[in-house]
């Protein structure tokens, strides 16, 4: 048991030991490379086409690191621009609402105060609130006379005349309310009116209520236009944006673009480390054997510019190599214990065999006793049957 949880320790740590090692490796490697492709470093320890190699995949990998990283951007400030946009159309819609509420507020106000100018923009509005006032006047001399009767009236009759009286006010308010939507489907129309306006702005007084409703008819407009240039601009930018993600090929799709981009950017990662760990293993070669041994014919020097980080490496292949080994001799070790164990339980079944044959030769020599007894018996009887078979 204790050899095998050596052996799983031993494993866990080569397999540390290695992925430091191609670290070592990778890390070594890439200095050779960029020591090779800079103009001012007098060694040039890899060729220059293994430098375009490297240079190319390091190319290639910015590219799309910086297409994900600009895709992201975009995505990011379009969703950040089409909050404000839906903020900005959101409150011009409700101030384009209010401003037509105010728009027929004033006309009406205005209508009540200026009708008798016989603008021919009131014409339509006179008609159409004639046949409403018409209505309202009804019900309202209706409600006066029940009001008139309910202060004669005896207890009974004012129970009576109850339901009649909340009938009246009922009408009333109903023809108030058409009136009121009268003035709004119909007061946008006439507000914008050219005629009603000019009538407008030449009056020199107008009620103090029309002039306060006008000031924030005139504040409304100027917040819908601002919120109206606000989206536009903001349309205009997300749809700039919109062009640049297609150009990327990534306006619709988005998140499976940046995913594919990615795939090939831990790709592109992949092969870089690869070829950098082998720049580095090859140098170290030319040095250090596989199990970290110098090889004698090709010693490295003090002054050697990656002495210290060779001899590093080489260390690191040996430590590999001690471990592997170690590895290798419990394991040895397990099977020698195996083997051993197989034996001892073969000697065990050799003895058990040879106790069972002894038991049966036993048997064996017993059983020739008998047939020795057995013959002798017979020959006997033999020799007596025929003496009386003489006498008979």
């Amino acid at each position: 048991m204790e050899n095998k949880k050596s052996i799983s320790e031993l494993e866990k740590k080569l397999d540390s030991n290695l992925e430091d090692f191609e670290k070592a490796n990778c890390s070594f490697g890439r200095k050779l490379l960029a020591d090779s492709s800079n103009p001012t470093v007098s060694e040039n320890p890899v060729s220059q086409s293994e430098v375009n190699a490297w240079l190319d995949l390091t190319e290639k990998r910015k590219e799309v690191t910086e297409k994900i990283l600009k895709i992201k951007q975009l995505v990011s400030r379009l969703n950040e621009l089409k909050g404000f946009s839906s903020e900005a159309q959101k409150k011009g819609k409700e101030q384009g609402k209010l401003l037509s509420k105010m728009q027929a507020e004033f006309v009406s106000l205005f209508y009540n105060n200026f009708k008798n100018e016989n603008l021919a923009c009131f014409e339509p509005l006179t008609d159409g609130k004639n046949s409403i006032q018409s209505d309202i006047d009804d019900a309202e001399d209706k409600l006066a006379q029940i009001n008139k009767d309910m202060k004669e009236a005896t207890v009974f009759q004012k129970i009576g005349l109850t339901p009649k009286m909340l009938t009246a006010q009922a009408k009333l308010e109903m023809a108030k309310g058409k009136l009121k939507k009268f003035f709004e489907k119909n007061g946008l129309a006439i507000f914008e009116d050219e005629a009603f306006q000019n009538f407008v702005n030449v009056k020199e007084t107008i009620p103090q209520e029309l002039s306060d409703l006008q000031g924030k008819i005139l504040a409304t407009c100027t917040v819908k236009k601002e919120a109206g240039l606000k989206f536009d601009s903001l349309s205009e930018e997300i749809d700039k944006l919109n062009a640049e993600l297609e150009s990327l090929d990534a306006n619709k799709n988005t998140n499976k673009k940046i995913t594919a981009h990615t795939k090939t950017m831990q790709e592109y990662d992949k092969k870089i480390s690869e070829f950098c760990t082998n720049i580095g293993q090859n140098y170290v070669d030319s040095f250090f054997d596989s199990e970290g041994v110098q090889i004698s014919e090709q010693s490295i020097s003090d002054d050697e510019p990656y002495f210290e980080v060779v001899t590093d490496i080489a260390g690191k292949r040996a430590e590999i190599e001690r471990i592997k080994c170690e590895i290798e001799y419990l394991q040895t070790q397990k099977k020698i214990e195996a083997k051993a164990k197989e034996i001892e339980k073969l000697k065990g079944k050799i003895k058990k065999y040879n106790e069972s044959i002894q038991k049966k030769n036993a048997l064996i020599k017993e059983s020739e006793d008998k047939i020795e007894n057995s013959e002798k018996e017979k020959a006997v009887l033999e020799e007596h049957a025929f003496e009386i078979k003489e006498k008979i």
